[in-house]
């Protein structure tokens, strides 16, 4: 099986400018995300995916990786993964490319990875030819806003003021990145009805979203790089 990663690296973020290249640690956000493809032996290409010159200057030196320009359409601020994909397939038929038979989809703002986990992910993909999703555990004892008032998600709630956690049923949250077929024609469902998922470890949620998110980042890691030094890849 064929396996490449593609790191997408828009740099027109609205809320924090050429997020993709802030330094974490030492290195670009973008790099955590590459570094981490190339430990994983199932992965055959790396493609970095992006709208900038930039950083493609920053990133055309490295070895095995497939520098893929994106077009205006798939750089759009409402583009989405499934655009990305026809662009790159557009791409690679018109360079005559071999295309691959699964892609895993490595976003730069979750860096914190373990590749163990991301070893049992592809485990699941090869054997069962399913989409598989790195996810973390989340708070079940949600509520939503009715009307300016608090009403609880959770059913169990509904006649209750609290409830141990215990009780809850898991619910879970995407961040670490995800295994699926190269689909033969992208559809907005292209990661299918079916997805078989893996939990990462609670260290890894970290989405970096604003200048704010990435500070804090760097302050923990500063401060306990032994408890982050397996997670990190920079």
């Amino acid at each position: 099986m064929i396996i490449y990663a593609v790191v997408p690296a828009r740099s027109l973020s609205q809320r924090f400018k050429n997020k993709n290249i802030a330094l974490l640690g030492k290195k670009p956000l973008f790099m955590h995300s590459i570094n981490f493809a190339k430990k994983l032996k199932f992965v055959s290409k790396i493609i970095f995916s992006t709208d900038s010159k930039k950083y493609i200057q920053k990133i055309k030196k490295k070895s095995n990786i497939i520098i893929h320009k994106r077009s205006k359409k798939a750089s759009s601020n409402f583009a989405m993964e499934e655009d990305i994909l026809q662009d790159i397939i557009k791409d690679f038929k018109k360079k005559n490319m071999q295309l691959p038979n699964g892609i895993l989809w490595l976003r730069p703002t979750h860096p914190l990875r373990s590749k163990s986990v991301f070893e049992e992910g592809y485990k699941l993909f090869k054997k069962f030819d399913k989409t598989v999703m790195i996810v973390h555990k989340e708070e079940s004892r949600l509520f939503e806003n009715k009307n300016k008032f608090l009403h609880p998600i959770n059913k169990k709630m509904k006649n209750r003021s609290m409830i141990r956690s215990q009780e809850c049923d898991s619910l879970y949250s995407i961040f670490s990145g995800e295994f699926f077929k190269m689909p033969k024609i992208i559809t907005k469902n292209f990661l299918g009805k079916k997805k078989m998922f893996v939990i990462s470890p609670k260290i890894t949620k970290v989405d970096i979203d604003t200048i704010n998110d990435l500070n804090i980042l760097n302050n923990n890691i500063r401060s306990n790089k032994s408890t982050f030094k397996k997670y990190l890849h920079d």
